[in-house]
């Protein structure tokens, strides 16, 4: 097999990156700050890696009363300070009141025009993955994103994950009167809402920002599939033909060399 057929781009196919923060309750002001913390170490890491970008776009979402864009979808690198102030307006957005009441439907919005700006500028980008960070049920937020996902378009969007950084089984006060004042939640029990759309991964955190660190880490890593990085030839044996071992390779250690001043991270002996 010719050589520079197995031959890839390393991170050629890396998706833009959308994230909804839900602030419907139980999402409390402990539970922003650890969410704004954990994006902010993140994409300051990734705009400072050097080589092809881990991280190549990112937009921001604020679910409250109605779906607010805090961050229009665009370049991590060489837009570093106006992601932060993005990130920091996840606080003031709670605390100016425009969470809390109902907010049934401002979900599924909010996925919709996350949906329009990438559309927008989809020359720019080769999919799109959209993260959706809330301390409700799962198997609440789970039908309205499937609902939502029934009117996207699938073909540019390589996954849906929501992310419950609550324990599976924790179901307050508030929870239950979401539960029956949800439309997508009555829809589903009637049979309509019970679309399986597949792109769609629920994840349950602890809720602490050590969890949401390490989940986010997985942004870094390469995210093309379409190859294998390394073919192992093995010789044959009697009455046994050749085999060939088909890798994959992730990286798990940054290397120091690829960020800014290596220096400051190579250990001094």
């Amino acid at each position: 097999m010719n050589k520079q057929q197995l031959t890839r781009n390393q991170f050629a196919r890396q998706p833009a990156h959308v994230v909804l923060v839900d602030f419907s309750p139980p999402f409390g002001s402990d539970t922003c700050c650890q969410v704004q913390q954990a994006l902010q170490d993140i994409l300051a890491l990734a705009a400072n890696i050097t080589g092809p970008p881990r991280i190549p776009f990112f937009g921001l979402f604020a679910i409250g009363t109605y779906p607010e864009a805090l961050l229009p979808l665009q370049a991590v690198r060489g837009n570093l300070s106006k992601i932060h102030s993005a990130l920091q307006e996840l606080r003031s957005f709670q605390r100016e009141g425009l969470v809390g009441g109902k907010t049934a439907g401002c979900l599924g919005q909010g996925l919709q025009d996350a949906m329009a700006q990438f559309k927008r500028q989809q020359h720019l980008y080769k999919q799109l993955e959209l993260m959706v960070v809330t301390c409700r049920p799962s198997n609440i937020v789970n039908k309205e994103v499937e609902r939502a996902c029934s009117v996207l378009d699938m073909d540019v969007l390589k996954k849906v994950q929501v992310v419950c950084m609550s324990q599976p089984e924790d179901l307050g006060a508030s929870d239950l009167y979401l539960m029956e004042d949800s439309p997508s939640n009555t829809a589903a029990s009637g049979g309509e809402g019970g679309l399986n759309c597949g792109m769609v991964d629920v994840v349950h955190l602890d809720n602490d920002g050590v969890s949401l660190h390490q989940f986010l880490k997985g942004w870094l890593g390469d995210s093309g599939t379409d190859r294998e990085h390394l073919h192992i030839s093995l010789p044959g044996m009697a009455g046994i033909g050749a085999l060939t071992l088909k890798c994959d390779l992730n990286e798990r250690i940054l290397d120091p060399t690829h960020l800014l001043q290596p220096l400051n991270f190579v250990p001094i002996l």
